[in-house]
């Protein structure tokens, strides 16, 4: 009875002692360290890129007719408002034909392609968010930066 009053104790000690944490945020727990994601924001839904381009001014209500004008005029081409997608003019869509320092040149390409396009953006007064400064378009979970 003794090894069992110690196994319990021990047991219940490492339970309650342990690196877990509720997240109240995303309503799950969470480990200090994780090793996998946890499945906290299973209905979170990403805003789209062009989201995160934002008028200074008018940050979270960025007049979206107007920023995608401001896109196509810097490059942004196959626009499909409904689903918000859209290319840049220039980028090579599909690398799976190229290999080594080929695909390597073609990267670059898409990058400066890429990089062109922000600094157009940026050029005409938009100020660009990072993905995780625009939270998730659930209201939960929405920072309020970012629109469509």
């Amino acid at each position: 009875m003794n090894i069992m009053r110690r196994i319990l104790i021990t047991s219940l000690t490492m339970v309650l002692t342990s690196c877990i944490y509720y997240d109240f945020e995303g309503e799950c727990l969470r480990s200090i360290m994780p090793v996998v994601s946890p499945v906290c924001y299973v209905d979170a839904v990403k805003w789209p890129s062009i989201a995160r381009y934002q008028n200074p001014k008018t940050i979270g209500h960025t007049d979206s007719e107007q920023r995608w004008y401001d896109a196509k005029q810097c490059g942004a081409i196959n626009i499909n408002k409904d689903t918000s997608d859209y290319d840049y003019r220039g980028i090579i869509s599909d690398l799976s034909e190229y290999s080594g320092e080929v695909m390597f040149e073609k990267i670059k390409h898409n990058r400066k392609v890429w990089g062109n396009f922000e600094e157009c953006m940026m050029k005409k007064g938009y100020k660009i968010f990072r993905p995780g400064d625009c939270g998730y378009q659930n209201k939960k979970w929405d920072t309020g930066k970012c629109n469509l």
